[in-house]
């Protein structure tokens, strides 16, 4: 007991590894790093091959017009049980939504990849599932499951299952978590942590790749940005937990599991508010307080910094009563705890708080470079308007301090007033001879 008391400590400390990371390790070729701590797409390539113009842009990957995509080379560790949550963002606009035939993002499970790129940058004909983001008929996602002898044709009618949410417009990136347990014939899709799709009549008999492709159409700006893929060798918490249900992308309170005639209902547990959904209304906020202040002025909001930091502080607060504890239980050698059993829901208990408390951390972490990120975009464009109106300044200034030559303008008056006064001598001497030579003509008479 002792030993264990002694590994806990340790695991608060930071001395042994989280029991979650030692799993994690065996997924690691089918994740992709942490986007923020590499320079250039090469440093994946150990784990995965990139093709066409997907590109690395300061902690994300980028798909734009000429479509790209990315491929794992290893394939999912085990195939009876796996978790796989991707993280992406895209800045269409609504006239993006003519593109529907065009624009669109996909993440592939499949048993192996091809080299075509009809299907939105990935192959059309595969032996898998395609997870396909775009605006054709519906805006949101279509499932499509295939077993390689056909061409997917990417409509509502041939796919296995679809929930609709507006991704346009947004500020703020989307997770979509797909889980499989072969054991609990399980296999759904979360979007924010809200059921999207759940069958029990999928079964998956060999392990999987995986692959992101896009593709954006020549007349679009729209660009998909890849944050975030992760994968583990078990369901996770929050793939076990619906929260609630997305239908017409609005939250409900009752989820209806997809089979093959889609009429089975059934209730969710308890309905709560994860850390990551309030991750995702607070990132809300900030992109809307962003907004309406470059409509007012570029400036800092300190209260948004405050909030995090004192997120920040609350939570190493609680890393400090755990550590207290836990000395306290090593002094008392065990006497708090009286039994086995009691130990091992306290172990769970401490391993679950630290995980949840590292990933509120991270997401915390990961407001500030959003924020930062934003604000350096924004004096960045304030700083284009402002040159721009410092060499209109300067043009408006060069032609009006060009100098003006007075004696040219003063030889073209001379010109003009000698003009007239010939004119005048003309019509005076037509007018005196005209005079004369009626005088003459009157004494003939």
């Amino acid at each position: 007991m002792k030993w264990t008391i002694f590994f806990l400590i340790g695991m608060i400390l930071g001395i042994v590894p989280d029991a979650h990371d030692l799993i994690n390790r065996a997924v690691d070729a089918v994740s992709i790093r942490d986007l923020l701590q590499i320079s250039d797409l090469s440093e994946l390539s150990n784990f995965w091959n990139s093709l066409n113009n997907i590109k690395y842009d300061t902690g994300r990957l980028l798909i734009g017009k000429t479509g790209g995509s990315i491929w794992s080379k290893a394939t999912i560790p085990k195939n009876d049980e796996w978790t796989v949550e991707f993280v992406f963002r895209s800045s269409g606009i609504d006239k993006d939504l003519a593109f529907g035939d065009y624009n669109g993002l996909s993440l592939f499970l499949v048993e192996d990849k091809t080299s075509n790129t009809a299907n939105f940058g990935g192959p059309d004909k595969f032996d898998g599932f395609q997870f396909l983001i775009n605006t054709k008929e519906k805006q949101g996602l279509k499932i499509f499951a295939n077993d390689g002898t056909k061409k997917v044709e990417n409509s509502l009618s041939d796919s296995i299952g679809d929930c609709q949410f507006v991704y346009l417009n947004s500020q703020v990136p989307f997770n979509m978590r797909i889980s499989y347990s072969e054991a609990q014939s399980i296999f759904k899709v979360q979007i924010d942590n809200n059921l999207c799709f759940k069958t029990d009549k999928i079964k998956i008999p060999n392990k999987l790749k995986l692959g992101i492709a896009g593709n954006v159409s020549p007349a679009s700006e729209e660009m998909f940005e890849i944050l975030k893929l992760k994968t583990w060798d078990y369901m996770t918490e929050d793939a076990i937990d619906d929260h609630g249900l997305m239908s017409d992308g609005e939250l409900k309170i009752a989820y209806k599991t997809v089979v093959e005639d889609r009429n089975q209902i059934s209730t969710p547990a308890q309905i709560r508010e994860s850390l990551h959904e309030k991750n995702r209304k607070f990132q809300e906020q900030l992109a809307k307080d962003s907004t309406n202040e470059f409509d007012r002025s570029i400036t800092f909001d300190s209260s948004r910094y405050n909030e995090i930091i004192q997120q920040n502080n609350r939570l190493q607060s609680r890393l400090d009563s755990l550590e207290t504890i836990l000395l306290n239980l090593q002094k008392d050698n065990g006497q708090v705890v009286g039994n086995d059993k009691t130990l091992e829901n306290f172990q769970n208990t401490i391993t679950t708080q630290y995980a949840e408390l590292l990933e509120s951390i991270a997401r915390l972490n990961q407001k500030v470079i959003s924020e930062v990120r934003e604000q350096q975009f924004t004096i960045d464009e304030l700083g284009k308007k402002v040159d721009l109106l410092m060499n209109h300044h300067k043009e408006i200034k060069f032609q009006n301090d060009k100098p003006i030559n007075t004696y040219e303008a003063a030889s073209n008056t001379i010109r003009y007033i000698l003009f007239v006064i010939v004119f005048i001598v003309l019509l005076l001497a037509i007018f005196v001879y005209r005079l004369r030579h009626d005088i003459k003509h009157s004494k003939l008479l």
